[in-house]
């Protein structure tokens, strides 16, 4: 997310997937930029180490989705991917100067320091498909995931959030995740693999399913209870959802502190579970989605909605607006337990 040579927010987007593959297979694809976004036709070489990314690597070389390594193992790889998408978005050339904000699982903070200045290194010089591409990156900020919602509640409710305790629940793809601001102080609580993957790999093993990714938008379009389905995926979610979501029920019952008495929901699997999640917690917490924010539409190029709103609040963390008021708004603490 960055701003275009007119002054305008924009984003940009690919696929999780990252595959290596011999430098041949990379120099024989041709990429044209006229017919394809420079998103679906991604790969990177640094060290003489090729990678496909996003679709290109989904679809050219049957990259599958590698959720049980950290995401910092592909993550210098994808982004030199949305450096050079960046350069060809925002016509940067093959050389230019750059500051990243980066949002990690809370379980993998840890690794921040040596991921920026592995990124910074692999970025001084790198191949794409259009050449080698030369990026001085000047700094390097990570955050855990949920962090921009932080900012964007802070921005909305800074009073309360100054008097109170206040849990934010993010739900992704991947990881589900517990904040807390202790009275303006934000810190990491717990994390968990119990994002959306984790049902729709339940939904897989019940429909016969080798390949759980196939049926990630199937599942997410059948919504709760599966009734849009065919009869045998219908089945198939209708008895992994309540296995589902008692285990995240019972980990965030576990997770939240007894101390909060509201709870921020928010990241895109939150969506999925709103009718749910508001009969389970509604009584129990004053309960706030995506921190009463919504993406402004500029910046939904790829039409996620509030699976990006935590980006965008890192995005305003950065701006010079941010800035002034980031000394009093975003203090870190790191986190508690796993």
């Amino acid at each position: 997310m960055s701003l275009s040579k007119g002054g305008k927010l924009t984003s940009s987007y690919m696929e999780s997937y990252a595959v290596s593959v011999p430098h041949s297979s990379a120099a024989s694809l041709q990429v044209s930029l006229k017919l394809s976004d420079p998103e679906n036709c991604c790969w990177v070489g640094w060290n003489g180490q090729y990678v496909a990314l996003g679709y290109l690597a989904r679809s050219r070389f049957l990259g599958k989705e590698r959720l049980a390594e950290a995401k910092v193992v592909t993550a210098a790889y994808k982004v030199l991917g949305m450096l050079w998408v960046a350069s060809e978005r925002l016509q940067l050339g093959s050389q230019f100067d750059a500051s990243l904000s980066l949002l990690l699982p809370a379980n993998e903070m840890h690794s921040k320091l040596a991921l920026a200045e592995r990124i910074k290194e692999v970025a001084k010089n790198f191949v794409t498909p259009t050449g080698e591409i030369q990026a001085n990156i000047s700094t390097i900020r990570c955050f855990p995931e949920g962090a921009g919602i932080f900012y964007l509640l802070a921005a909305r409710m800074p009073n309360e959030l100054r008097k109170s305790d206040i849990a934010i629940a993010m739900l992704g793809y991947r990881n589900a995740s517990i904040l807390v601001s202790r009275r303006g102080t934000l810190e990491v609580i717990s994390t968990s693999d119990l994002g959306f993957h984790a049902l729709v790999k339940e939904v897989s093993k019940r429909a016969n399913n080798t390949y759980p990714e196939e049926l990630v938008a199937t599942v997410a379009a059948g919504g709760w209870g599966g009734d849009k389905l065919n009869f045998e995926l219908s089945a198939a979610v209708s008895e992994a959802q309540p296995l589902y979501f008692g285990a995240l029920e019972n980990w965030l019952r576990n997770s939240i502190p007894k101390s909060c008495n509201r709870l921020v929901f928010c990241g895109g699997t939150a969506d999925y579970l709103k009718q749910k999640l508001e009969e389970t917690f509604g009584k129990s917490f004053n309960l706030i989605w995506h921190a009463g924010q919504s993406l402004p539409p500029s910046a939904d190029n790829f039409e996620l909605g509030n699976r990006l709103l935590d980006a965008y609040g890192v995005y305003l963390i950065d701006s010079a607006d941010a800035k002034e008021s980031e000394g009093e708004t975003l203090t870190y603490r790191k986190e508690t337990k796993s």
